[in-house]
């Protein structure tokens, strides 16, 4: 959205506009950046704070997965989960995780933030790699099922 907005700058009206409508450019944008660059939507940053909240005050948290997880770029695993679930980048479809933590406690801007998921599995989880200069999410068998 950004380099289409970059490209037609120059045609009166239209970067305004698309910046108007979209909040790119803003101190307080609607629509978020890459994975893993820090740059967060208004939606994002309204849910980080209530799970920040919410934790601070020693209360549960859980999150669930979509339906459907797969796409284009996440093929779904071989393998399913116990009750058939979707598993894709090691994450399940239809699944509840629990909410441990979250990391920086102040976030500034640009700063990428991280919520630590439990998979009540215990076993299967997900670790973040950089590929092409992009972020992507890789399964992890084993462990305690712990992973930001």
């Amino acid at each position: 959205m950004q380099a289409l907005i970059d490209k037609h700058a120059d045609q009166p009206g239209f970067g305004a506009a698309v910046r108007r409508a979209t909040g790119l450019g803003s101190a307080d944008p609607l629509l978020p950046g890459e994975l893993g660059s820090g740059s967060y939507g208004r939606d994002e940053r309204q849910l980080f704070a209530r799970i920040k909240d919410t934790i601070d005050r020693g209360e549960a948290v859980t999150a669930c997965t979509k339906n459907q997880l797969e796409d284009a770029d996440n093929v779904a695993e071989a393998e399913k989960g116990n009750a058939g679930e979707t598993k894709v980048s090691g994450l399940a479809a239809q699944h509840e995780y629990g909410v441990l933590g979250y990391t920086p406690h102040a976030p500034q801007p640009g700063d990428p933030i991280k919520i630590q998921l439990r998979n009540p599995w215990g076993n299967y989880g997900r670790k973040y790699i950089t590929q092409l200069g992009k972020q992507k999410g890789v399964a992890v068998n084993g462990g305690d099922g712990v992973f930001w």
